[in-house]
């Protein structure tokens, strides 16, 4: 196609680059490690806030994302913190193994997390309200949580 569009010199030198199968992923992998390690950092050296909402995708599986709110360099920013597929009946119980899984997994602190939002219809508020209970119960912690 190179050869096509421009000339043989042009092919010849993209032919070059070395590229092995999954170099491209591999790389996209790398820089999304990079990029969640240093939000990560930011996150965890002060209190910070988690916005939950569950989308469907286009195979109707469930999909639990959750953003972060926190204090950096005096500012108040928002980021998209990760999304997990979900089993096909969400509960509040799963919901908080994962969110409790990420947490511990990224040494952040429940403690420091001052507000749990939700973005659901009113059937998922129940959900979310146990999600919080879970949160008050298993990590002794007061908490408020904004529907």
């Amino acid at each position: 196609m190179c050869e096509v569009v421009f000339y043989e010199k042009c092919a010849a030198k993209l032919k070059a680059v070395p590229l092995s199968e999954n170099t491209i992923a591999r790389r996209i992998e790398d820089t999304s490690e990079d990029i969640k390690s240093q939000l990560i950092d930011r996150v965890e050296t002060g209190i910070f806030a988690l916005q939950l909402d569950e989308n469907t995708d286009i195979t109707s599986g469930s999909q639990l994302m959750m953003y972060v709110r926190y204090c950096w360099e005096s500012e108040v920013l928002e980021d998209f913190l990760f999304c997990h597929l979900m089993p096909t009946i969400t509960t509040d119980e799963e919901v908080f193994k994962v969110l409790n899984y990420f947490l511990s997994q990224s040494d952040l602190l429940w403690s420091q997390c001052v507000v749990i939002w939700t973005v659901r219809a009113a059937s998922m508020a129940a959900i979310h309200s146990g999600v919080v209970k879970h949160v008050k119960k298993w990590h002794l912690i007061s908490l408020q949580h904004i529907a």
